[in-house]
């Protein structure tokens, strides 16, 4: 049985789990129903593994692809790269960096994607960047998206499983995601602080950004029976999996998600999907989830809101069979494991 070492290193998320860890994670405990032993990465013993499967493009992996293949170790990344405003300035900066005299972080990331034996990506955007930008050859980057576990679709949940703070709470829409610039919340209390939709944000704060932090309290506080800021719950918990489920749609704003597992989470739970209109969130979702702006949010919502029961329900059972379908760790690992196998 060849043996897969899992390498996950962002020390920026390495304190506190984000998408990035929970997909590497789902390798770590699924790979051995298809054929492979995986752990988390060895450092103490890194040139026993047959394979090597890195999660994340940060320049802390710059090298590890460098020396891995010259041991005879098999290289796969997934790089959860793509940025979803301005791929042409990125473009454009790739093409500069390549006549610098010194390396840049740019120039690390590439070295990192250049010694790779295969990359498997979240969408067909995202491999069609990585292939044009860093010049990387598009037949060993493959398409495989991010999903849910298939037990969630038959969570059975009861108002009681809410948290305290909002058992109480009905019609809110919810937010969950670290609290960053990076994902908008600030920007999303903002636009409907003069409106009466209620908001839950669920998260960790990033403790990077303390101004943003103190932003968002302070509003929190000023509205306190439209804004609440649960602090994070654990990602299995039955906590999350009720706020998703009695919410009244999930509410992504944010500019940084490749492949979002909230949008996943929230669709598989029964609960209707609110973006930003990325071109990977609508290659995922298509037309089943619901895009908005800063200038149309408020009459989007106020839409959701109008909806009755019956159109609620064929929504939210269109985009859950779409991602039960096509969207599933399960799967997933499965096919990459059948990548594996070509290697």
């Amino acid at each position: 049985m060849k043996k897969v070492g899992i390498l996950q290193l962002n020390p920026h998320t390495f304190w506190k789990r984000g998408g990035g860890e929970i997909q590497a994670s789902k390798y770590v405990s699924l790979l051995k129903n298809y054929g492979f032993e995986a752990e988390w990465f060895n450092f103490n013993q890194p040139t026993q593994y047959d394979i090597i499967h890195f999660f994340g493009a940060n320049i802390q992996l710059a090298e590890w692809g460098k020396y891995a293949t010259k041991e005879g170790i098999k290289v796969v990344g997934t790089p959860i790269l793509f940025p979803t405003k301005n791929t042409f300035k990125y473009k454009a900066f790739l093409a500069f960096d390549a006549l610098l005299p010194f390396p840049t972080s740019l120039r690390y990331r590439k070295n990192l994607l250049e010694h790779t034996n295969m990359l498997i990506v979240n969408t067909q955007a995202e491999k069609d960047y990585i292939s044009e930008a860093y010049h990387i050859d598009s037949q060993k980057i493959k398409v495989l998206g991010s999903g849910v576990s298939e037990s969630l679709f038959d969570s059975i949940l009861e108002r009681s499983d809410l948290p305290d703070a909002v058992s109480n709470w009905d019609g809110y829409f919810l937010m969950v995601g670290r609290v960053t610039p990076l994902k908008a919340q600030l920007k999303v209390l903002n636009i409907l602080a003069n409106t009466n939709f209620k908001v839950v944000i669920c998260g960790p704060p990033d403790n990077y950004e303390e101004n943003y932090i103190n932003e968002i309290r302070k509003l929190v506080n000023s509205h306190p029976d439209r804004y609440c800021w649960l602090e994070g719950l654990p990602a299995d918990s039955q906590n999350l999996k009720a706020l998703y489920r009695f919410s009244t749609a999930h509410l992504l704003f944010s500019d940084s998600d490749v492949a979002p597992l909230v949008n996943m989470e929230a669709a598989a739970l029964g609960t209707l999907v609110v973006s930003k209109a990325h071109i990977t969130v609508k290659e995922i979702l298509g037309d089943l989830a619901i895009y908005v702006d800063e200038h149309n949010m408020i009459e989007r919502l106020n839409g959701i809101n109008n909806l009755s029961s019956n159109e609620r329900t064929e929504k939210s059972n269109a985009i859950k069979n779409l991602v039960k379908t096509n969207f599933t760790w399960e799967s997933i690992v499965e096919n990459s494991a059948k990548f594996y196998n070509q290697l």
